[in-house]
């Protein structure tokens, strides 16, 4: 398997020292504080959490009586080194 570092490639506002310390949360984009587009641009919408809003708009239209969902996360980012990581933990 190849290593995940020579799969992908990072989008260049990664390297925006402006941006470096942004975090858009799915609050401001409810709120209006920032576009849509300025959003879905940075953000990626894994199948895990695409399976999320489906079921919560199930829920919300009366077609679905599962009210609890466990989320599971992994990050790519080494909180102790500072520096991204290339193997998942969750």
């Amino acid at each position: 398997m190849k290593p995940l570092a020579t799969l992908c490639e990072p989008r260049q506002s990664v390297f925006d020292a402006a941006k470096r310390d942004t975090v858009l949360d799915l609050t401001d984009l409810i709120g209006d504080r920032i576009k849509p587009s300025e959003f879905f641009e940075e953000n990626y919408v894994t199948e895990g959490m695409s399976t999320l809003l489906q079921e919560v708009f199930r829920r919300l239209e009366g077609k679905s009586e599962q009210a609890v969902f466990y989320l599971i996360t992994c990050s790519l980012w080494d909180y102790s080194r500072g520096s991204p990581r290339f193997e998942p933990r969750c």
